[in-house]
């Protein structure tokens, strides 16, 4: 684990005197979705306005009109076409908005945290469980011609960890919630070691080594 994972979370998370962190797993993230139902309507909408009136212009006056007028209207179609292009090329370049879930083990708890460093929606969400309590876990991912979805769970007695999202899948993607999350790289790591864990205290009850 590196260390500016563990300075990261110390930034925002204190822990007792008697609780160390143990390690880090990179389960969730935000889909990388640069043209989304609302860009591409954008970058329609400003082809329909500026190009679409210039394009018209060029094939009329390419049918037997002046020379001088073809080469105006030429270079109106060209330059018409920037505005359309600075659009697309901004969602291209710009820094995505997305948001990286993290489960942090200590030898008490399990802090889940979700981290976004774009600079505009910088944040940090999170929730957390105490090991002593959890009694299951959960991972599930389903996948059909359309939908996708997963769905990470922690359960103890009275509350429950859930980590999850669904989205449309190919070209449907576009419609899709922008917080959309998809199980991260640890995923199944992480539920499999916490699976472990528990069952592990389920045959072994005075097992203590990762309790208060």
């Amino acid at each position: 684990m590196s260390i500016s994972a563990t300075n990261r979370i110390s930034s925002f998370i204190q822990f007792d005197p008697q609780e160390t962190f143990e390690r880090e797993y990179f389960i969730s993230h935000t889909s990388l979705k640069r043209f989304r139902a609302g860009a591409i309507a954008a970058i329609l909408l400003v082809f329909v306005w500026f190009t679409i009136p210039a394009w018209i212009w060029w094939m009329n006056t390419g049918h037997g009109g002046p020379e001088s007028e073809q080469a105006v209207a030429s270079v109106v179609l060209v330059v018409s076409l920037i505005p359309t292009a600075g659009l697309f090329l901004y969602f291209l370049l710009r820094k995505p908005r997305v948001s990286y879930g993290y489960a942090t083990l200590t030898n008490k708890r399990i802090i889940y945290y979700e981290y976004n460093a774009h600079p505009a929606v910088n944040y940090h969400f999170v929730k957390s469980l105490y090991l002593s309590d959890i009694t299951a876990a959960q991972f599930k991912v389903e996948r059909t011609f359309f939908r996708k979805s997963f769905l990470m769970a922690l359960y103890t007695e009275f509350k429950a960890l859930a980590v999850g999202g669904k989205s449309w899948q190919g070209i449907l993607k576009i419609f899709s919630k922008s917080q959309h999350l998809e199980p991260g790289p640890d995923a199944l790591e992480f539920v499999q070691a916490m699976s472990g864990q528990i069952a592990h205290r389920q045959f072994e009850p005075l097992w203590s080594s990762h309790t208060a």
